[in-house]
């Protein structure tokens, strides 16, 4: 099955060109529940301190067919996943209150970017305004919270993932983020970057290899530029090429595409999480090389249900904060930087 890379299915735009938030189409960042089986909004944020080093935080809500990724799970459209996870220096805070509740209890604004839940009385998340965003999400128990704003400065759509049962699409946003967050009584003001995606999955047939695993790595640079990058193999470990790729957006906001993608030297650590590996991009005029590691972080507190996972090797898709060191090869000049980014790997469960 050819896969087209230059266009998305369920987005108006040309893949991997970064484009001025006021300028993205409305269409592609409103919920559409009559075209799309699943739709969410994420932020995964990496932090200028060093007590909270990140977070990730957002919801999903819709359909999607598990079984590309090993589970036996099945999920319908009333399915609304919710996370609420700090990565700070005495150890992660994740909140999983995925299951707590149902997609038709958030409430959507026609015509508006404008989502927020309540149960109870109390407001567990709202999300509104475009290109200015404000974010809040809270623990239904009140332990954890964060309050940010997101500037969302320029949105780029990636290519869609074809999968054996998913056809996946998505696009990120880089923002300036700037607010609190919250555990219990200790509340830290917090800034930095955030890359903001925004997914929609229809459930459909395709005839293409199974899913084997992603390491999905945005990462901020020194120097306040940041590259976004996806490597992906099949089940026996093949690279999927077209889903194998990076965009660099230098300090100035230019954007580039790097479609060709390699990493290798990965190894893991006794969890079976990623520990550090090394990575390669390289279009006509621009390569980079990178070697990423990712910081020790025990779990500090796990709950939100009773199936959340307390352990970091049982958590199959915890955040992974990283540091990586650069080389960026432009023109004839090399320039090194250091970074920080934080990670998601997702492995098919065998």
């Amino acid at each position: 099955m050819a896969t087209d890379t230059t266009t998305s299915k369920y987005f108006i735009g040309e893949t991997g060109q970064c484009v001025p938030a006021r300028d993205f189409p409305a269409s592609n960042y409103l919920i559409n529940d009559s075209l799309y089986d699943y739709e969410g909004n994420w932020a995964f944020c990496v932090f200028d301190g060093d007590e909270v080093f990140a977070a990730r935080f957002g919801f999903g809500r819709g359909m999607i067919d598990l079984s590309d990724y090993g589970s036996t799970a099945r999920i319908d459209r009333d399915f609304l996943m919710l996370h609420v996870e700090l990565m700070t220096s005495e150890g992660a805070v994740l909140w999983i209150g995925t299951g707590n509740f149902k997609a038709r209890d958030v409430i959507l604004r026609p015509g508006e970017f404008d989502h927020q839940l309540v149960a109870d009385g109390t407001e567990i998340f709202s999300v509104r305004g475009w290109p200015q965003s404000g974010w809040r999400f809270q623990s239904d128990d009140g332990q954890v919270e964060v309050d940010v704003s997101l500037d969302i400065l320029s949105a780029a759509i990636l290519p869609d993932c074809v999968m054996p049962n998913n056809l996946f699409a998505m696009w990120v946003a880089v923002c300036r983020v700037d607010g609190t967050v919250r555990f219990r009584e200790n509340v830290k003001h917090v800034s930095g970057t955030a890359f903001y995606d925004h997914p929609r999955i229809v459930v459909r047939q395709n005839e293409v290899p199974q899913f084997g695993w992603y390491l999905y790595t945005p990462t901020r640079f020194s120097d306040g530029s940041c590259l976004i990058s996806y490597y992906t193999a099949d089940a026996v470990g093949r690279r999927v090429d077209y889903y194998s790729f990076g965009l660099y957006i230098d300090a100035n906001g230019q954007s580039q595409w790097l479609p060709e993608t390699t990493l290798d030297s990965l190894e893991f650590d006794c969890d079976g999480k990623p520990q550090h590996w090394n990575a390669c991009w390289h279009s006509e005029d621009l390569d980079i090389t990178a070697h990423g590691k990712v910081l020790e972080t025990e779990i500090l507190k796990a709950w939100g249900s009773d199936s959340v996972p307390q352990t970091r090797k049982d958590n199959g898709n915890i955040p992974l904060v990283f540091e990586t060191d650069a080389t960026v090869r432009r023109g004839g000049a090399d320039a090194a930087l250091h970074g920080r980014g934080i990670a998601e790997y997702l492995a098919r469960q065998v």
